[in-house]
């Protein structure tokens, strides 16, 4: 899957025209991250109904296997838990493709919703350097584009996605460790250290982006006569308990409004910032046990 997305990257990377400007190129990086997206989501929803089917064949099989069990038919019991066994394989390999698969089409979501935050921020910075409604096609694409937005947090809202585990590696040297297993459980310390900044990184980055999404919105908000800001962006009806209800009374997951979702990074953060030092601290009594200071 990876390769997939990597493959229609570098197709629709080719497909653009050079010499773009920057809001010409930052429009064609959405068109392109669009396609990546709507091919990721496709890519997973296929890979899901497999899983549903084999699903369904097993419970099938396990239901029949119960049975037999149940009037003593060993030879029955026999043949259908050989065909379990035959399935065993093809459903766990299903099974890890849906979950590979939608974790390329989160990771696709996440691109195409920085690409779209970079689109507008080109089409805000253009609107702010205009008079006041001189610029109505520059007006309407930052509608279009940020309705476009608000549909894709809408869409991504309800799908699951946890927090990555801190957890402290079990390292303890032991005295029968030789120069060789220390050296081991060092450069698994340094390897998670590793993974942790990068995580560090990541969250950084993420916090910067709502933060100037914020400040742009409010922007927004306080400048009715450049933003046209009479419609409601989401396109659904008042908060309910649980979800937004809407008129034919679907019940869809509620997006966190942007306060709410950077407090919660800058809270984890932190979490993750104390949980590096224990890290490094850790791995620094290794390493100079290793040097042996």
């Amino acid at each position: 899957m990876r390769r997939l997305l990597f493959a229609l990257g570098l197709f629709t990377t080719a497909l653009t025209p050079p010499g773009l400007s920057a809001q010409e190129s930052s429009r064609e990086e959405v068109r392109r991250l669009r396609f990546a997206y709507t091919e990721a989501k496709a890519q997973y929803e296929a890979n899901d109904a497999e899983v549903q089917r084999i699903r369904y064949d097993w419970n099938q099989l396990m239901d029949r296997h119960s049975a037999a069990l149940a009037r003593d038919d060993d030879d029955e019991v026999l043949r259908l838990r050989g065909q379990l066994q035959e399935r065993s394989g093809p459903k766990h390999r299903a099974e890890n493709d849906r979950r590979a698969s939608h974790e390329e089409w989160l990771a696709a979501g996440d691109s195409l919703m920085d690409a779209l935050n970079d689109y507008l921020d080109t089409l805000d910075d253009q609107i702010r350097s205009s008079q006041v409604g001189s610029d109505d096609t520059a007006s309407m694409l930052y509608d279009e584009y940020e309705k476009e937005l608000r549909e894709l947090e809408q869409e991504l809202a309800s799908e699951s996605r946890e927090l990555p585990e801190l957890v402290m590696p079990e390292v303890e040297i032991r005295p029968e460790d030789g120069p060789r297993d220390i050296q081991r459980k060092l450069n698994l310390l340094e390897d998670k250290v590793k993974d942790t900044e990068d995580l560090l990184a990541t969250l950084d980055r993420q916090i910067e982006r709502l933060v100037k999404r914020q400040v742009r919105e409010e922007r927004r908000n306080l400048k009715p006569d450049i933003f046209d800001d009479n419609t409601d962006p989401t396109g659904v009806g008042t908060d309910v308990a649980g979800g937004t209800e809407v008129t034919d009374t679907t019940v869809v997951t509620l997006v966190k409004p942007l306060e709410v979702r950077i407090t919660e990074k800058k809270e984890f953060r932190e979490e993750v910032n104390d949980h590096l030092s224990r890290l490094k601290a850790r791995a620094e009594e290794i390493r100079r046990m290793v040097s042996g200071t």
